[in-house]
């Protein structure tokens, strides 16, 4: 995450809180550490059900979509802007070997 923030050019302390199905969360980024705590939010945070934070986490979140469906609300831009940052979707990954074809 710090160093997402980092590439992403996010300006440094930021917090982002996580409001997920009524519990909440802070994620609070400085130039030196990554913190996570409970039972606050902030001003900046994103609204989600806890299908969606998991999809978050995982880099499956399709943020346009969710957008457009309601299913993540954004208090602040920088609420937004933090969240696609830290946590953009991310392709699927398939172990190495995959692809190899089967021996006969």
């Amino acid at each position: 995450l710090h160093r997402r923030a980092q590439t992403a050019g996010l300006a440094r302390p930021i917090e982002l809180g996580m409001l997920v199905d009524g519990q909440k969360y802070r994620l609070a980024i400085t130039p030196d550490d990554v913190a996570v705590a409970g039972r606050s939010i902030g001003r900046s945070y994103l609204r989600m059900n806890v299908a969606d934070f998991t999809r978050l986490l995982l880099g499956h979140l399709d943020w346009d979509e969710a957008l457009a469906d309601g299913r993540v609300e954004p208090s602040t831009n920088i609420a937004l802007v933090a969240g696609r940052a830290l946590f953009p979707k991310l392709p699927l990954w398939l172990p190495p070997l995959e692809n190899l074809p089967a021996r006969e």
